[in-house]
């Protein structure tokens, strides 16, 4: 039972701060950018790679980190899904 809860704690906290970034960023460019989730997914899924392969957690969660700002950089100011506000 305590496990359930943790992990929908954990499951909340994560929705939460993926709803703060959405926030932040279209109260900052004016625009509702789509691409935010999929950067993070990156992130999650360059981190699992990594630790799979046997890289300690915290050093993968740093290249992972690195490596969906490095993305988000390439994909320019417009990034993948924007919509402008009018």
């Amino acid at each position: 039972m305590l496990q359930l809860l943790v992990s929908g704690l954990l499951s909340s906290c994560l929705y939460a701060t993926l709803a703060l970034s959405y926030f932040l960023i279209s109260r900052a460019t004016r625009l509702v950018n789509f691409a935010v989730g999929g950067y993070a997914v990156f992130a999650g899924l360059c981190l699992t790679y990594l630790v799979e392969r046997g890289l300690s957690l915290p050093v993968a969660f740093g290249v992972g980190l690195l490596a969906a700002v490095l993305v988000s950089c390439c994909a320019g100011p417009g990034g993948v899904g924007v919509v402008g506000r009018g």
